[in-house]
């Protein structure tokens, strides 16, 4: 990963060098320095490796990292990164560094060289993302990128701080001992945040899902479930293959079975987002590797919570000559759904008997409070459709209580022309759903409902559980 795809961000250290050399008065003196050259021949020999990689890919990681990854147009939620870093590093926190970071750029101008280093290397990261911002994309920028710049301030800030605390007022001591206290409870928060992720199931009684470490959850469970599939497996298909279609679902799993066991991934348009496609294709961990492991069967893992799952399974169906559904990981209210298939003779050829792909049901549920005075109905409306053998019904549950069926083929034209031209459920447009819940004699409080569409072949598939909030007046 370091020289495949790694993070240029470290580029911004030699330049904070560099305008230190330009702007400083003792900065420029070292440029009659031997030592500044010596140390910049240095530094040019540990990049080596990074270049030669390069050239020797047609320079495919510069071309993620500054063509691909960012869109450099311009956007106007990026306007809001000051804003975002100061909730992250709490707001009054937020401030105080700043502060000294102008103290240190004006000592820096008037020849003081220790400050003038600290204050340049800290404003560099902080004011180089913070216009960078508007021009990136906004899902591929992340928060911690200014992190270096606060540690360079951090250097001076207790003694920046306490004295421009100590000029007498008291509001000053009360402000600075505030930002003290906000900064230690953020850190606490992170710290509860990250510890969300040790006892899922308990987090989620008492927070919200956004509140809760979720992606950093359920790998140890999925990983014990994948081993007793693949114990229950073994005598039928010895040396199974382990496919996944999803690379951060397949790490995981490779990592919590401990095997050494042939590990592929299928193509993802993620792995191209986040620049690990290359990398996956130079360690011979792709698809095209994985069509050379011709006649053997594979252990098949599919991330349900992914868009467009049924694409990806259908292109695992011209992978095999049959998928056999094995079984389906449902945790933390179907947040986390993984669906085990056995893949069968990979790379078959064509088959004229081929078997229906198990395609899953595509589920939506959207609550909505019935328009009435008082609200004693809420209607549990959405669509379901399956592109494999269609939905023959959809049941409705609450608090995991079945309540019975919902009516459905009720007319949803925009799910294809808007959502999904690509379905071929001939059941277009009638895939839509409703149930009306009488909320009269539910339990005042927060409940869990969710719907489970049923196709004709049998496969059972759920939508998100959604969270509805009953108050009896």
């Amino acid at each position: 990963m370091a020289w495949t795809c790694p993070p240029y961000r470290f580029v911004v250290f030699p330049a904070a060098a560099f305008l230190y050399l330009v702007l400083t008065p003792n900065g420029r003196a070292h440029w009659r320095d031997k030592g500044l050259w010596l140390a910049t021949l240095a530094m040019c020999a540990g990049l080596l490796p990074l270049v030669a990689f390069n050239l020797s890919s047609n320079f495919e990681p510069l071309k993620y990292q500054f063509l691909r990854r960012h869109p450099w147009s311009f956007n106007p939620a990026g306007l809001k990164e000051p804003l975002e870093q100061a909730l992250f590093v709490t707001p009054i926190l937020y401030g105080f560094p700043l502060y000294p970071l102008l103290r240190l750029a004006r000592a820096g101008l008037r020849g003081d060289d220790r400050r003038g280093l600290i204050g340049i290397f800290g404003g560099s990261f902080l004011l180089l993302f913070a216009a960078l911002a508007p021009w990136s994309g906004r899902n591929m920028y992340d928060i911690h990128w200014p992190i270096p710049g606060y540690l360079f301030l951090l250097v001076y800030l207790p003694g920046v701080v306490r004295e421009w605390a100590s000029a007498g007022r008291v509001w000053r001591r009360r402000l600075a001992w505030s930002g003290v206290g906000m900064g230690a409870l953020g850190v606490i928060a992170a710290l509860l945040f990250m510890a969300t992720a040790l006892d899922m199931e308990r987090a989620r009684r008492y927070l919200p899902t956004s509140y809760t470490n979720l992606p950093m959850a359920g790998w140890q469970e999925l990983g014990s479930r994948a081993q007793g599939i693949l114990h229950r497996l073994e005598a039928r298909s010895p040396e199974l293959l382990l496919v996944a279609d999803d690379y951060v679902i397949g790490t995981e799993l490779e990592f919590e079975l401990g095997r050494h066991q042939d590990f592929f991934l299928i193509d993802h348009p993620r792995a191209h987002k986040h620049g690990t496609a290359y990398q996956i294709a130079l360690w011979g961990l792709d698809e095209a590797a994985l069509s050379r492991q011709t006649g053997r069967d594979a252990l098949i893992a599919v991330d349900y919570g992914q868009k467009r799952v049924d694409r990806r399974l259908k292109r695992l169906c011209t992978l095999f000559e049959r998928l056999e559904p094995i079984d389906t990981v449902d945790l933390y209210d179907r947040e986390l759904r993984v669906g085990f298939f056995l893949g069968h003779n990979l790379a078959a050829g064509d088959h004229a008997t081929r078997p229906p792909c198990p395609l899953p049901s595509i589920v939506y549920l959207n609550p909505q409070a019935r328009d009435r005075k008082p609200a004693d109905t809420v209607a549990l409306r959405g669509y379901a459709f399956n592109d494999g053998s269609g939905v023959e019904r959809v049941e409705v549950y609450v608090d995991d209580v079945y309540l019975g069926r919902a009516e459905y083929g009720l007319a949803a034209p925009s799910v294809k022309s808007r959502y999904f031209p690509e379905s071929t459920d001939p059941q277009h447009p009638g895939v839509g759903f409703l149930f009306d819940w009488d909320i009269r004699n539910a339990p005042q409080g927060r409940h869990r409902a969710a719907v489970k569409a049923v196709a004709k072949d049998g496969q059972q598939d759920w939508s998100k559980a959604r969270t509805i909030t009953v108050r009896h007046p």
